[in-house]
């Protein structure tokens, strides 16, 4: 019994790691390849519960599922200033260049400025959806959530922030 199991688990585990050729045969159907890169602004509000303006400009690759997006934010209102480079892994659960959600994470790093300047490090996660318009420009909706928020600095000892910072976002692709 244990050569039948052993030989079943073996033949099972050759199958499922087995490498999978990039050719099509007649009447099959692979799924596309999606490689795309671009540059894109963004237009937001946050971080909620205040609803401040923001504007990032960033660049994002993809590769298949996989895909890095790397950003440079701006927040402001009168007195204070936020400037955050946010690099992000993110993932594309079914890669369509039509429409795609994706999920991510990284780690974004900011300088504020309201009086005293201070350094800031906070782990982000991002939802959203990309899509393609009828003109065939891209967008995406996202949701960028900062927590907790470490901040170092400013006069005053290290603080901990913890709270969750949303900011919604438009963007336009180029």
């Amino acid at each position: 019994m244990k050569k039948y199991v052993f030989a079943s688990l073996l033949a099972l585990s050759s199958g499922l790691f087995a490498e999978q050729s990039d050719t099509q045969t007649e009447g099959s159907v692979l799924p596309p390849r999606v490689n795309n890169a671009f540059m894109h602004v963004d237009l937001g509000l946050g971080p909620c519960p205040v609803p401040l303006p923001s504007f990032a400009l960033g660049h994002r690759n993809q590769w298949n599922h996989h895909g890095l997006d790397v950003s440079l934010s701006v927040t402001t209102v009168v007195a204070a200033t936020q400037l955050k480079f946010t690099p992000m892994y993110l993932y594309y659960f079914t890669p369509n260049l039509q429409s795609e959600f994706y999920m991510g994470f990284g780690l974004g790093t900011s300088v504020a400025m309201a009086g005293q300047t201070f350094l800031a490090l906070s782990p982000e996660f991002v939802m959203g959806k990309e899509y393609r318009t009828e003109a065939g420009s891209r967008r995406f909706f996202q949701t960028s959530i900062s927590f907790p928020t470490f901040a170092f600095g400013g006069g005053n000892d290290e603080g901990v922030l913890y709270f969750p910072l949303v900011v919604f976002s438009y963007g336009i692709c180029f």
